[in-house]
C-alpha cells in the first residue's frame, strides 16, 4: 500500500509540473495585474520559454520580448528569467528578477540603440539628441518608479544634438553607482568640441544635483565658445560649471 501511495504521489507530482511546463504563455498572461503601463502582445510558448511579438511600454512598442524562466528562483518567492529585447534600433539581453514586493533587479544587462528610442525627462525636451548608446549594468534595481541600487556604465557615441541647432558632441560617458536611492554618475567625454567632466547625484529622497565643468580646448569653435556664458559665469580659463539642484518626484 506504501508503494502504491509512494507512487502516486510521484505521479501526481509529476503530472502537476507537466501541466505547469506547458501551461501556454498568453494564458498565464491573461492573469497579469491590470491596468499596467506594459503590455504585451502576441504572447506564445510557454510559461517556462515564450515569447512576445511586442513589448508595449505606455503605449511604444518596444520590440520583440522573449524570456526563459529558472524554475528553482520559485522557492525563494521571487521570479527570475533570462530575456531578450530585439527591436531595429533597440536591443537588450540580461537577467531579471521580480520579487512579491514588485522590485525589479536587473543584472548582467547590456542595452544597444539609438538614443531617440529613449524616453527624454521634461527638463530636456527643448533638444533633440541623436546618435548611438551602449549600456552595461552589472546590476540595476527599481522599486516602483525609483532607482535603488546601480552600477553600471553607459557610453553615448557618436553623441549627437540636432535640434534647435546640430552639434557633433563625440564620445560622453557616465559610469553610475551607488545604493538605497542614492546614486553618483561620473560624467567624462572625448572626442568632443568641449572638455565635460563632473558628477550627478540622486539622493533618496527624490532630489537631483549636477556639478559639471565644459572647458574648451584648441579646437573648439568661436560658436561654441561664445555660448559658453549662456550656461553659467566663465572661469579664467573660459571654463563654466553648471550646478543646479532640483526635485524629481
Amino acid at each position: 500500500m506504501k508503494k502504491i501511495i509512494f507512487s502516486l504521489v510521484l505521479f501526481l507530482v509529476a503530472f502537476v509540473v507537466f501541466l505547469i511546463a506547458t501551461v501556454p504563455a498568453s494564458f498565464a498572461v491573461s492573469y497579469l495585474p491590470q491596468p499596467s503601463p506594459v503590455q504585451l502582445a502576441g504572447v506564445s510558448g510557454t510559461v517556462w520559454n515564450g515569447q512576445a511579438r511586442s513589448l508595449v511600454h505606455e503605449g511604444r512598442d518596444l520590440g520583440k520580448l522573449e524570456w526563459s524562466l529558472h524554475p528553482l528562483s520559485l522557492l525563494g518567492m521571487k521570479l527570475s528569467t533570462d530575456f531578450k529585447l530585439t527591436q531595429s534600433r533597440l536591443q537588450a539581453d540580461g537577467e531579471a528578477t521580480i520579487y512579491k514586493d514588485q522590485t525589479i533587479l536587473l543584472e548582467n544587462t547590456h542595452l544597444r540603440g539609438d538614443v531617440e528610442q529613449l524616453p527624454l525627462p521634461p527638463e530636456a525636451a527643448f533638444v533633440e539628441p541623436s546618435g548611438l548608446f551602449q549600456a552595461d549594468f552589472e546590476r540595476i534595481q527599481l522599486q516602483g518608479d525609483t532607482l535603488q541600487d546601480a552600477n553600471g556604465k553607459v557610453v553615448w557615441k557618436p553623441a549627437l544634438i540636432t535640434a534647435p541647432s546640430r552639434y557633433e558632441l563625440g564620445e560622453i560617458s557616465l559610469n553610475l553607482e551607488g545604493k538605497d536611492g542614492n546614486l553618483t554618475g561620473q560624467l567624462g567625454s572625448k572626442d568632443g568640441p568641449l572638455n565635460m567632466t563632473g558628477n550627478l547625484q540622486l539622493a533618496a529622497n527624490g532630489m537631483f544635483s549636477t556639478n559639471i565643468r565644459l572647458a574648451p580646448h584648441t579646437g573648439t569653435p568661436q560658436e561654441i565658445r561664445d555660448m559658453l556664458p549662456m550656461a553659467g559665469r566663465p572661469a579664467a580659463d573660459g571654463s563654466v560649471t553648471v550646478k543646479q539642484r532640483f526635485s524629481i518626484r
